[in-house]
């Protein structure tokens, strides 16, 4: 007879206050935070998104309270992270250690509201540590960076379209999360997609559901539309084409759409989401298979996606040009095999989620995923500080949902995930 102790229910751990678990997640992570930010030198893109565009334009809304220019400003982005700041910057203090810690905060949201996203318990929020230890959710947690402002909010969103219990107070956070998410980020206009199937699997007649979205959308549609009408376009008009160059400044404009997105995103899935197969992995239908796998690798060969092209560097595509330099079919016409092969393998990590999924859940997820693909089709930028967070997110939130029982051999992938990425973030902001 074995003397290992068997593996734990997972329901066992939801008995737990969960009070308890996010305020000891929040305040780890922010000692985390402290520490970094104590020991940790920004890189050259922080420092300098920091330095000429964030913090420059924080200033300048604060200035100018009550009425902050917002017609044209030096950030891409809708303007909500900066407003915030800037009123802190205003009437308390101006002093950049202070803003960061202001800013900080944001994360810390992103941080509790993560845990109770997959479950508030001590097991389970092992499946968030990897995108709160992400080098870009760090960095964004310690120096003026907006984005875990917009990636708290995504996550809020998703974990209520999620959740079946529907009333108006549910109706009511949705919109206003949804509203607060595009004034911090447009470009995640995206996650109106999902809270809009949300509703439409509900079990009510149709004219209640087609009610319901209505009521959800029309204030997040009423921000994104008010914003187009101010800059005549999707973004701040010195970010638009045909823009005056600005003095030390490098402003990029959005180009012409590209599958190539869709691979990032499919490939990213794929090296994040092996870790993740422990808890995702069901016997799948072959057509399942098939689908998965197949309609993934199409969709990567399409574009051109070696990391010659313009604003291809870093993360995935660092590997991809070390591939590419060992071997002569690491690229065929423009196509990167390595890139194909992943993005085919992501796809089989999609249909494995999408299938330990109940049905729902199952076309929220999907909705979400897609919707995010299609915002991003037309951006020229294929970093990976755009696609990490989020698919850590999508992994989280699925594996969270199908997680059965609580054992080493569950949780090892996401732990050795977890540990990948800190050393990445060590080393990112030059602690080794």
């Amino acid at each position: 007879m074995s003397g290992e102790a068997p593996p734990v229910p997972i329901d066992a751990a939801r008995r737990e206050p969960r009070w308890r678990v996010l305020l000891v997640v929040t305040l780890a992570y922010a000692g985390l935070l402290l520490v970094l930010a104590q020991f940790g030198t920004p890189n050259e893109r922080v420092d300098y998104d920091t330095r000429v565009h964030h913090l420059p334009v924080i200033l300048k809304f604060a200035s100018e309270w009550p009425k902050p220019g917002l017609a044209d400003y030096a950030v891409a982005s809708t303007p909500g992270y900066h407003l915030v700041l800037s009123l802190v910057a205003r009437f308390v203090s101006a002093d950049a250690v202070l803003l960061r810690c202001v800013g900080a905060i944001f994360s810390l949201l992103l941080a509790g509201t993560m845990a109770w996203s997959v479950g508030a318990s001590w097991r389970t929020i092992i499946l968030a540590t990897p995108l709160l230890l992400s080098p870009y959710v760090v960095t964004s947690g310690i120096w003026l960076l907006p984005e875990n402002a917009a990636w708290w909010l995504v996550v809020v969103v998703l974990a209520l379209a999620l959740n079946p219990r529907v009333g108006w107070r549910y109706l009511a956070l949705l919109s206003v999360s949804l509203a607060g998410l595009i004034l911090v980020r447009q470009a995640h206009a995206w996650a109106m997609a999902p809270v809009a199937v949300a509703l439409l699997c509900r079990s009510k007649p149709l004219a209640t559901r087609v009610m319901e979205i209505a009521t959800v959308l029309i204030l997040p549609i009423a921000v994104l539309v008010s914003f187009l009408a101010l800059w005549h376009g999707f973004t701040p008009p010195m970010f638009q084409p045909g823009a005056p160059p600005q003095p030390g400044m490098t402003f990029i404009t959005y180009g012409q759409p590209s599958l190539a997105p869709a691979g990032m995103t499919l490939a990213m899935l794929c090296g994040f989401g092996i870790f993740f197969l422990p808890i995702l992995w069901r016997r799948l239908p072959q057509s399942w298979v098939f689908a998965g796998v197949g309609i993934a690798a199409i969709v990567a060969a399409i574009p051109e996606s070696a990391p010659i092209y313009p604003f291809r560097y870093g993360g995935l595509f660092s590997i991809l040009g070390w591939f590419e330099r060992q071997s002569s079919l690491a690229s065929i016409h423009g196509r990167a095999t390595l890139f194909i092969a992943l993005a085919a393998v992501g796809g089989l990590i999609v249909a494995l989620s999408a299938y330990a999924l109940d049905k729902r859940s199952r076309w929220v997820w999907m909705a979400a995923l897609i919707g995010f693909i299609l915002a991003h089709l037309n951006n020229p930028m294929i970093w990976q500080r755009y696609y990490e967070p989020f698919v850590l997110i999508l992994l989280a939130l699925a594996a969270s949902r199908t997680m059965k029982r609580f054992d080493a051999a569950t949780i090892a992938g996401p732990v050795l995930l977890a540990l990948i990425l800190l050393a990445m973030t060590l080393h990112a902001i030059a602690i080794i």
